[in-house]
C-alpha cells in the first residue's frame, strides 16, 4: 500500500502527473517496450469454459498454428535468471519472484527465481501465491461492470441509491468510484494524528498493531471526516476508498460476500485456484510467501506478511492473492474472452488521462493511443506486482515479487525485451 504512491503517484486535477519519478520511469519504460512488440504474433490462450452463454477464455493457443499443435515459446531454452542477470538491482534481491508470459501460438512460459522464504531455504516456485495488491481493483472492476451488464447498477447513478451509509454519497456516482475521480480521500494515507514531523496514518497503524482487525465500515468512518479532494467528476486521485465502497456496493447488491461473488463470477469459471480474497496474514489456505527485511528498523519492513489489520479492510481495494500464472488468465479473459460484453469492455478502456499518454479507466490502466496496453499495478511494504495485455501482440506478462528492493517493473521490461529480441 505505502508502494501505491511510487506506482501510481496523487493528483488532485485531470492532468498529467508531475513530481512523481518512480511513477514516470515505470510507465515510461513500461510504454516503450511495450509499443515496439512485433504486430505479428495471432492472437493465443487456453480451452474455453461457458457461464450462463458467457465464453470467458477463448482457445487462443491453437490459432495460428497448424492442426491446434503449439509453436516455439520465443523465451523456450531460457531461465528467468538469464534475461534479468543485467537488470539493475538484482544484486540487492533478497527474496524472489515469479513470472507468467503468454505468447500467441505458443505454451505459457512460466519460471521464478530467488527464495520465497529465506529462513527455511524454500525458493519461489511458478506456482507460489503472492499478494496481487491493486490489482485486485480490476477484478472488482469486472464484477461491478457485470451488474451493469445484468441491469442492476447504472454506472452514472449516486451510489446511495444502492449503499447507505458512504460519505458524500449523494453527490458521487458508479463510475466516479471505479474511475477514481470521486474525491473521497484514501484513506490509507488520511492523518489521523499529526506533528510537524509525523503524521499517523491507517497503513501505518496497521503495521503497528498487525493482529488488530478490522472493518471496511472504519473506511466509511475515516472518509466521512475528511473533506472531498475535490467536486466529484472534476478530478483524478487515487483512492483506496473507492474501492472498498465497491466492494460493499457489489455485497450490497448480491446479497453475497465479495468473495462468494469473486468465485462465482470470475475465479470459478476460468479455473483460477490460486486467486482469493485474504482475510488474514497467516491463513493456512491462503500460504502467502512471506517478505524480507524483517530485522530493519522499518516497521512495514519487519512484518513478514500483509497484516491483519490491513487485509481485513483493505479488502476490494487490494487483499486479493493470486499467482503469476492465474493473473496471466484473467488478463487474456478479460481482453480476449467474454467476461464482458464488448461494448462494456470498451467503456471500461476509456479513461482519464493520469500521465503522459496513460488513462485511468474503470479499474485499469490503459496506453492511450489505439489502446495498446492493458494493465494495471500493486504493492503492499515488502510485495510488488504488475500484470500487463498487449492488445496488437497478445502477449500477457505478469510479476510477483516478495521483495520491494525491486520494483515489478524492472522484470517486466526486461522480459518484453528478450520477446522482441527472440521474436
Amino acid at each position: 500500500m505505502s508502494r501505491l504512491r511510487v506506482f501510481l503517484g496523487k493528483a488532485g486535477v485531470l492532468r498529467p502527473f508531475s513530481g512523481v519519478p518512480g511513477f514516470a520511469v515505470f510507465f515510461g519504460v513500461l510504454l516503450v517496450l511495450l509499443g515496439v512488440l512485433s504486430p505479428a504474433f495471432a492472437v493465443t490462450g487456453m480451452a474455453s469454459v461457458q457461464q450462463e452463454g458467457r465464453t470467458l477464455l477463448v482457445d487462443r493457443a491453437s490459432e495460428g498454428s497448424s492442426e491446434g499443435s503449439l509453436g516455439v515459446h520465443p523465451l523456450e531454452g531460457l531461465r528467468l535468471e538469464e534475461i534479468l542477470e543485467d537488470v539493475p538491482g538484482m544484486e540487492n534481491l533478497a527474496g524472489g519472484m515469479s513470472v507468467a508470459v503468454n505468447v500467441p501460438g505458443a505454451s505459457l512460459w512460466t519460471d521464478a527465481l530467488g527464495f520465497a522464504d529465506e529462513s527455511t531455504g524454500d525458493l519461489f516456485r511458478t506456482d507460489d501465491v503472492s499478494y496481487a495488491a491493486s490489482i485486485t481493483k480490476t477484478f472488482v472492476s469486472v464484477m461491478v461492470l457485470q451488474l451493469m451488464e445484468e441491469g442492476k447498477i447504472e454506472l452514472d447513478v449516486v451510489v446511495s441509491e444502492y449503499l447507505e451509509g458512504v460519505p458524500y454519497g449523494d453527490q458521487i456516482t458508479v463510475r466516479q468510484l471505479l474511475q477514481h475521480t470521486s474525491g473521497l480521500v484514501d484513506y490509507a494515507e488520511a492523518s489521523l494524528f499529526s506533528t510537524p514531523t509525523f503524521s499517523l496514518t491507517p497503513l501505518y497503524l496497521a503495521y503497528l498493531f498487525p493482529e488488530m482487525a478490522g472493518d471496511p465500515a472504519d473506511v466509511l468512518e475515516i472518509a466521512a471526516r475528511s473533506p472531498l479532494l475535490f467536486p466529484p467528476g472534476s478530478g483524478w486521485s487515487y483512492s483506496n476508498t473507492n474501492y472498498v465502497v465497491l466492494g460493499l456496493l457489489v455485497e450490497a447488491i448480491t446479497g453475497n460476500a465479495l468473495a462468494e461473488e469473486l468465485a462465482a463470477r470470475i475465479t470459478g469459471p476460468l479455473g483460477l485456484d490460486h486467486t482469493v480474497i485474504a482475510r488474514t496474514s497467516d491463513d493456512p489456505v491462503v500460504r502467502v510467501v512471506p517478505h524480507y527485511h524483517e530485522d530493519d528498523p522499518d516497521v512495514y519492513k519487519r512484518i513478514r506478511r500483509a497484516p491483519t489489520a490491513l487485509l481485513s479492510v483493505v479488502g476490494a481495494a487490494g487483499a486479493l492473492v493470486s499467482t503469476s500464472t492465474d493473473l496471466v488468465g484473467f488478463f487474456d479473459a478479460l481482453v480476449v474472452g467474454d467476461l464482458l460484453l464488448p461494448e462494456t469492455r470498451e467503456e471500461m478502456f476509456r479513461g482519464v488521462p493520469i500521465f503522459s499518454d496513460v488513462l485511468y479507466g474503470l479499474g485499469v490502466m490503459i496506453k492511450e493511443e489505439g489502446e495498446d496496453v492493458i494493465f494495471h499495478t500493486g504493492g503492499f511494504p515488502g510485495y510488488g506486482s504488475v500484470a500487463a495485455y498487449h492488445k496488437p501482440s497478445g502477449v500477457t506478462v505478469s510479476v510477483l515479487l516478495n521483495d520491494s528492493k525491486l520494483f515489478p517493473y524492472a522484470p517486466l521490461t526486461a522480459l518484453l525485451d528478450a520477446i522482441q529480441k527472440a521474436s
